[in-house]
């Protein structure tokens, strides 16, 4: 099994998480509740592009972090 989950702060990946994900939650949420009808797709969307980003994010840092681990 690999690394423990810190849900904490300090763990760089759960600060990501929080400063991309929590906003586009917060921006679905709003575009659900204000939109006409037919524009709420939209939020899914946000939902949708910033789990994209983050993910994304998380391969690149995790690919940097084993390729330092393995050069020391």
């Amino acid at each position: 099994m690999g690394e423990r989950f810190e849900m904490s702060f300090r763990n760089i990946e759960f600060r990501a998480w929080c400063y991309i994900m929590l906003p586009c939650i917060i921006a679905a949420l709003l575009v659900v509740w204000y939109m006409d009808y037919r524009y709420q797709y939209f939020g899914a969307f946000i939902v949708l592009l910033g789990w994209v980003i983050y993910y994304s994010w998380r391969y690149v840092h995790r690919k940097k972090r084993k390729e330092e681990r393995s050069r020391s």
